[in-house]
């Protein structure tokens, strides 16, 4: 495995990592968005007190789940049967430098998170971080596809030679 290869698993990685509590919180809140105002409105002031009393434990169910969602996102990437590029091109290194250059908007996104969570209610906007998602996607998209061309295209090139020589 050449320099640019070790170079886009650690994007890959750094990607997967980044990206899964937002995976994780946003799919996981879908449903509960819908359902939030039921349980105020069909049970009594002892269920919801109960609730909120208990709310540690229901972070901490989050958590575990969290967790065994990270690890099924890690054991699926594993298994993955993915060739190494022989001689990776310089499209490679463009697709692998984009994906880097999409983690920048990561990097942004997650530090107006923990702005947010430090200076409080109301010390930033949601919508500051519609540019940084924007951003992300079309990094990655380029970068990922680029990848992803290089080794589609590296497998034909397999194929084909294994066909002719035969």
């Amino acid at each position: 495995m050449n320099n640019r290869e070790i170079a886009y698993n650690y994007a890959k990685w750094i990607t997967i990592f980044g990206l899964s509590p937002l995976l994780y919180v946003f799919f996981g809140s879908i449903p509960f968005a819908f359902l939030a105002n039921i349980p105020n409105r069909l049970i009594s002031e002892d269920l919801d007190s109960f609730l909120n009393t208990h709310q540690v434990l229901f972070v901490a169910a989050a958590m575990i789940g969290y967790l065994i969602f990270l690890y099924l996102i890690i054991r699926r990437e594993k298994r993955k049967n993915i060739q190494s590029i022989d001689q990776p091109s310089n499209k490679f290194l463009l697709g692998v430098f984009l994906i880097y250059i999409g983690h920048l908007g990561l990097l942004s996104f997650y530090t107006l998170v923990i702005y947010g969570v430090l200076k409080g209610p109301g010390s930033s906007s949601g919508i500051f971080s519609i540019p940084m998602i924007l951003w992300m996607l079309i990094f990655y998209t380029i970068g990922f596809n680029i990848v992803g061309n290089q080794r589609f295209s590296e497998m034909l090139k397999r194929k084909n030679a294994e066909e002719s020589s035969t």
